[in-house]
């Protein structure tokens, strides 16, 4: 009767355990709100303060007490009772957020209360962490699991997407809150300036715009009609430059023949693990550092209409776009002066009442996942060789820190960058995750769990 029931349940048959499921949908809730309030403090202290210097602070009083308590906090949810520990844990950081919500309200928030409070978040999760996973094999049992894990996988990658989006939706009226006639300095020169360049630069408002980046390119723009398949293939190179030049011969060829340039970018996606595990250590950090933003704003396109909206505010002088690196920013009273570097025309001071950071995700190894910091700390994985994700195997496999193998965990999306480079948008997670749905459900003894 047992299997029958698993059978039917597929992959949420953990979910038939009524204590699971209710857990289940709490951790759903709970790690999106710490996910929101992840983006929102520093946001707020920023806010409050225009200082890097409040703001690094701010992020390592959030990290600093899971890094180095974590270990003890396991030793301590060993000892105690999991459930009443996660009840103290939820109950203290849903009320440090409660208190933090009031006195942002008030408008009576300094920025000496926001460090208690994530301080104290910040403790918190160093025992919440370790007693949420442990509890799953309590409430399942060693039958259900592997399953369990996995869904507990899942919402965490949920809540990292969910969260910081729901955030930024919320954050959002913080532009609308930057004065119609200001000038505006956008860090990054992507998909999101484009965005935020849109939404600031409406023709009703006054506001001068300056985008910058290291490059200072714009995504190119998507074909109007659909592109005639590319048949042809790029071999694989050992070296950045030849891999460079190989796909440029086959855009001029495919140019030359009357196909599209996209529909090449398109047939080398798909190449993309075959190209990029041919190269070395090296040779991979070197197409990072020279090549990579030329392929991003070929490889990730603006639609045609929000092309012509662009051109619109740019034609009208409220947006400029350039090459820059942002040094360092003064505060002088209510203007910010941003000193930038290997500009066009040498070092540019910017003289703006607001900035924004268009940069997108985050490149670090972990992405900001305490998920992925806690099992490089504990050994459980380590950084890959280029420093863009974690280090697996061919099949998604963490190798842990003395370079063994597991086959306990699994990676799928941004966290394969560095093994994969093109890993992050919908088509590529969606066959990573039917691979490893096929491997776990083609393992011994999977029908009758």
């Amino acid at each position: 009767m047992r299997a029958v029931s698993a059978s039917r349940g597929g992959i949420f048959s953990s979910l038939h355990n009524r204590n699971y499921r209710h857990y289940f949908l709490g951790q759903v809730v709970s790690l999106i709100g710490t996910w929101m309030q992840q983006i929102a403090l520093p946001w707020l202290v920023y806010e409050r303060t225009h200082s890097g210097t409040d703001l690094g602070l701010i992020v390592a009083v959030q990290s600093l007490p899971i890094l180095f308590l974590s270990p003890y906090g396991g030793v301590v949810v060993d000892r105690m009772d999991k459930r009443r520990l996660l009840i103290m844990t939820q109950s203290t950081q849903g009320l440090l957020a409660l208190v933090l919500g009031v006195l942002t309200l008030t408008h009576t928030v300094e920025i000496w209360m926001i460090v208690l409070i994530a301080l104290g978040a910040g403790l918190a999760g160093a025992f919440d962490n370790p007693a949420r996973q442990s509890i799953v094999l309590e409430l399942v049992g060693k039958s259900e699991l592997r399953n369990a894990v996995s869904l507990n996988s899942v919402t965490i990658n949920i809540a990292r997407a969910v969260g910081p989006a729901i955030a930024a939706g919320v954050i959002a009226g913080a532009l609308e809150r930057i004065d119609a006639r200001s000038r505006v300095l956008l860090v990054g020169t992507g998909l999101t300036m484009v965005d935020v360049a849109l939404s600031l630069g409406r023709a009703e408002h006054g506001r001068m715009l300056h985008a910058r980046s290291r490059h200072g390119l714009v995504p190119e723009r998507h074909c109007g009609s659909t592109t005639t398949g590319w048949e042809g293939k790029v071999e694989p190179a050992t070296t950045a430059r030849e891999l460079m030049r190989s796909i440029r011969v086959a855009v001029n060829k495919a140019e030359f023949a009357g196909d599209d340039w996209r529909a090449v970018v398109a047939g080398v996606r798909r190449q993309v693990p075959e190209l990029w595990s041919a190269l070395a250590v090296e040779e991979r950090r070197r197409l990072c550092r020279h090549a990579l933003r030329y392929w991003e704003i070929h490889r990730h396109r603006m639609a045609p209409a929000v092309v012509a909206e662009l051109d619109r505010v740019r034609s009208a002088g409220r947006l400029d776009v350039g090459r820059g690196r942002l040094g360092a920013i003064d505060v002088s009273g209510d203007k910010l002066r941003a000193h930038l570097t290997g500009g066009d025309q040498g070092d540019e001071l910017l003289e703006v009442e607001a900035v924004v950071n268009c940069t997108g995700p985050s490149g670090e190894r972990t992405g900001g996942s305490r998920l992925l910091t806690s099992l490089i700390d504990s050994g459980l994985a380590r950084a890959d060789a280029t420093g863009m994700g974690v280090d697996t195997d061919i099949d998604g496999h963490l190798v842990g820190g003395d370079g063994t193998v597991t086959g306990h965990f699994h990676v799928v999306g941004s966290g394969r960058r560095g093994g994969l480079l093109e890993t992050t948008a919908v088509p590529e997670i969606r066959c990573q995750a039917e691979r490893l749905a096929k491997r776990l459900t083609a393992q011994p003894g999977h029908a009758a769990r």
